[in-house]
């Protein structure tokens, strides 16, 4: 995810169609059980945490839609950049509070 923020102009949009670990128990239970078959066979895990790894990234998410019992993920984002083009939260926050306080 990091690599969205290089790639993408400040003004860009990021969207993406993600598969991950379902919140649905059951079926969260089979991702998982399954996944080193299916690493094997895709080259992919099925039971990735999406939630976390979006938190962890620096791009800024704005929207997210769940589909497929939760599994597949449509988000919409946007880069985190300051000045210089690479991502600052610091600089973030204080643009987040400048939009808020207009």
């Amino acid at each position: 995810m990091t690599s969205f923020n290089k790639w993408c102009k400040r003004d860009g949009l990021i969207l993406l169609m993600e598969h991950g670990l379902s919140s649905n128990r059951f079926v969260g239970y089979l991702q998982t059980a399954i996944d080193p078959v299916f690493i094997k066979v895709s080259g992919c895990h099925l039971n990735r945490d999406l939630t976390q790894i979006f938190q962890q990234s620096n791009i800024r998410i704005n929207k997210v839609e769940h589909y497929l019992l939760d599994a597949v993920q449509l988000v919409w984002a946007a880069p985190n950049k300051d000045v210089g083009g690479e991502y600052n939260p610091e600089e973030t926050v204080r643009q987040e509070e400048g939009v808020r306080g207009q």
